[in-house]
C-alpha cells in the first residue's frame, strides 16, 4: 500500500495556505495598507452616543465694543462643536459657544463674534481628558 508521504492534494493545499494573497496584473503582491487612489473610511459616528449639552458664553468683559462701549447683542446661532467623554457610561458632550453681533454702528469688529471653545488636551482632537485619562491608565 503507497502511501502520499509530503504531497498534498490541491485541496489540502488550497486550505492550509490560509489567506489568498491579492497580486497586481503583473503577478507581484501589492503593498499591506490602504492603497492609493481608494476612498478613505472617514471619522467615526458617535451619534448613538446620549450627549450632554454645555452653554460656553464669551466673558462679559469681550461683550461689549471696543470703540464705543455699546454691548454686543445676542444672535440667535451658536457655534457647536463635539468632544469624547468616559464617566461611568460613555457619552458625547456638545459645547454650544454663544455668538454676538454689534449692536452699534461705529464699531469696527463687524463680524460675528463668538464665545472660545471648551479647553481640549490636544487641539482639533474629538477625545476628551477623560478618555485620554483611562487609555493612559489602561
Amino acid at each position: 500500500m503507497a502511501r502520499n508521504v509530503g504531497r498534498l492534494t490541491r485541496s489540502e493545499a488550497e486550505n492550509s495556505s490560509g489567506k489568498s494573497e491579492t497580486r497586481k496584473p503583473d503577478g507581484e503582491k501589492r503593498p499591506r495598507g490602504q492603497q492609493r487612489g481608494s476612498r478613505g473610511h472617514g471619522r467615526r459616528d458617535y451619534s448613538h452616543l446620549e450627549a450632554e449639552t454645555d452653554v460656553l458664553w464669551l466673558p462679559e468683559n469681550e461683550r461689549t465694543c471696543p470703540v464705543c462701549g455699546l454691548p454686543f447683542r445676542q444672535f440667535p446661532d451658536t457655534e457647536d462643536s463635539g468632544n469624547l467623554e468616559i464617566e461611568v457610561m460613555g457619552h458625547s458632550r456638545i459645547a454650544k459657544r454663544k455668538t454676538y453681533i454689534p449692536a452699534c454702528c461705529c464699531c469696527p469688529q463687524s463680524e460675528i463674534v463668538c464665545a472660545p471653545p471648551a479647553p481640549r488636551v490636544l487641539p482639533k482632537a474629538i477625545h476628551g481628558v477623560s478618555v485620554r485619562v483611562e487609555s493612559l491608565l489602561d
